[in-house]
């Protein structure tokens, strides 16, 4: 009877150690989980943000590709020039921080600013660039590097 009530005791003890590491192993499975899901949500709304980027260049083709007259500043649309270049940072700011080291991602984000170098070199967006993601930063300094713009010139 002994000899049982041994027993009982040594698997009891061994039943809470194997529940103690089931318990351990959910809570990894939970973690990874929530890591999977938050790169999801992140890729998610990167995506969201260039696409909805793309609606707008749609929409303002004007602006997307800017002709001389919206760059001079004299066209009716040339107002909302400087709001459409600030949102384009906004979105590869937002794409570079989630993309990772995806090399397609900041050669489309190169892509998008170099026609606004102009614009970039004017003082409305300076300030702004400066409390950018580094990422951003740099595309913008290269950018204002290699091109011609009149206003770029002039700095």
């Amino acid at each position: 009877m002994e000899r049982l009530a041994e027993l009982a005791k040594v698997f009891g003890t061994g039943a809470q150690i194997v529940s103690a590491l089931v318990a351990v192993v959910a809570l990894g499975g939970i973690y990874a989980q929530i890591r999977t899901n938050l790169g999801i949500s992140r890729e998610t709304a990167m995506r969201e943000a260039y696409r909805s980027y793309l609606a707008l260049a749609i929409q303002h083709p004007k602006l997307a590709d800017p002709t001389p007259e919206v760059i001079a500043h004299a066209d009716p649309e040339s107002a909302r020039y400087p709001w459409f270049v600030s949102y384009l940072l906004y979105t590869c700011e937002l794409v570079m921080a989630n993309s990772g080291d995806d090399e397609g991602w900041a050669k489309a984000c190169e892509e998008n600013i170099r026609p606004h170098a102009n614009e970039l070199c004017g003082a409305e967006l300076r300030d702004e660039v400066k409390t950018m993601e580094l990422s951003v930063q740099a595309m913008v300094a290269k950018t204002i590097a290699a091109s011609q713009a009149p206003a770029c010139l002039k700095r």
